[in-house]
């Protein structure tokens, strides 16, 4: 169960709270010091610069020095702490970011030491002055800095996630666009073409003199069929071509979807390569939506949570069962960025609605395995191969 973040307004608004109470106790211990000598006007004071921490992911400079004049007025360097971390997590974006952070703890500090023997003739010495310094501006300002910088990565990495997630998504949807494309041309090459001559030699029958009027009628009858072929096709060949959903129950045998999803994959630059046993062959629809699904899901995730390491597809055709596995090996780097483990408990559940059985998990060398059996009819295997090669092995 993931733990809704809280607003950052009220995130500042805690912090600006706990800093004006800290403010407020230390005043109540020592309150002579300073250009205010006074409990009320220095409590008054530490309220207004606490209060600038509501600015501090806006103007984390203007909240230094509003810090820094709080130690003149009385000798409280608590909010110094505040400062200093907002400086380093919300200061300057550009490429100097680093540097003109440095410049300004560095320079708090050198305010806050030379002020001391004026605001604070009670102060510490030297050696405490340049503890308190270290205490309250370095520590908190390179936490600070940490914090910005995992900020930054997190977000890279969300980037980087939604832009895999969207080349896995149009790598299948332009899989099935070119299955589709490519039956509509074997439908209108093969079928379409004997439909024509069929209906140009009825009506050349139809035509032709001295033939009785029998024939005459059914060579008329023939050519009225052709033509309602032809229609029926280019129906077809008009849902072909359309933009239907890539996961209906029309869609394109799981074997050259496949394929054709491996290539789009690799064209948008990712490391993918697929591997195909046995003979392929024709699939029953819900089988074939099972795959298409867990499929996509599975490469989805092997990008997402891959890190860049390669992804490996293996599809195996089996006598009693088609069997597949997405794998990828350990990434270059973990991933700031969790999944919700939604996408697994949906395709196991398709999966045991199809009566298949999935297994997911770590591997030996610290890579991730995806494996989805779905059993297929009995005699399936036997069936006409659904590639164009009929090869027992197809490895891209």
């Amino acid at each position: 169960m993931r733990i809704p973040r809280p607003s950052p307004r009220l995130v500042d608004g805690a912090l600006c709270a706990v800093a004006t109470v800290t403010s407020l106790l230390a005043l109540e211990q020592d309150h002579t010091s300073g250009l205010f000598p006074t409990y009320t006007a220095s409590a008054l004071f530490a309220v207004v610069a606490a209060g600038s921490l509501l600015l501090r992911r806006t103007a984390p400079e203007f909240v230094m020095v509003m810090a820094l004049a709080s130690t003149l007025t009385s000798a409280d360097p608590t909010l110094l702490m505040f400062a200093a971390y907002a400086l380093g997590a919300y200061g300057q974006t550009d490429r100097w970011a680093g540097a003109g952070t440095v410049v300004m703890v560095a320079g708090a500090g050198l305010v806050y030491t030379a002020t001391r023997d004026w605001a604070d003739p009670a102060h510490p010495g030297l050696s405490g002055i340049a503890y308190e310094a270290i205490v309250t501006l370095c520590f908190p300002a390179v936490l600070g800095d940490l914090m910005r910088r995992r900020r930054q990565l997190t977000g890279l990495l969300r980037r980087r996630l939604v832009v895999a997630e969207e080349a896995v998504d149009k790598a299948a949807e332009q899989a099935v666009v070119e299955e589709r494309t490519r039956l509509a041309f074997d439908i209108h090459d093969g079928v379409g073409y004997q439909a024509t001559v069929l209906r140009l030699h009825a009506e050349a029958l139809r035509t032709t003199a001295g033939i009785p009027e029998s024939a005459a009628a059914l060579a008329a009858t023939v050519g009225e069929a052709a033509g309602g072929v032809q229609r029926d096709l280019r129906k077809l060949l008009d849902v072909l071509r359309g933009q239907e959903d890539p996961s209906s129950r029309s869609g394109p045998a799981y074997a050259r979807f496949v394929a054709s999803l491996v290539r789009n994959l690799r064209a948008a630059g990712i490391d993918v390569s697929h591997q195909r046993t046995g003979h392929a062959y024709p699939l029953p629809a819900a089988v074939d939506e099972v795959l298409r699904n867990c499929g996509r899901e599975a490469l989805t995730n092997a990008v997402k949570h891959g890190n860049g390491a390669p992804v490996l597809l293996h599809l195996d055709f089996g006598p009693r069962a088609v069997t597949l596995e997405v794998s990828h090996g350990p990434g270059g780097a973990t991933s700031a960025v969790k999944g919700a483990g939604i996408g697994l408990a949906s395709m196991r559940e398709r999966v045991a609605r199809a009566g298949g059985r999935m297994a997911a998990g770590a591997t030996a060398d610290g890579g991730f395995l995806l494996r989805v059996e779905l059993p297929v009819p009995e005699g399936a295997a036997r069936a006409v191969d659904a590639g164009p090669e009929g090869a027992a092995r197809d490895a891209s």
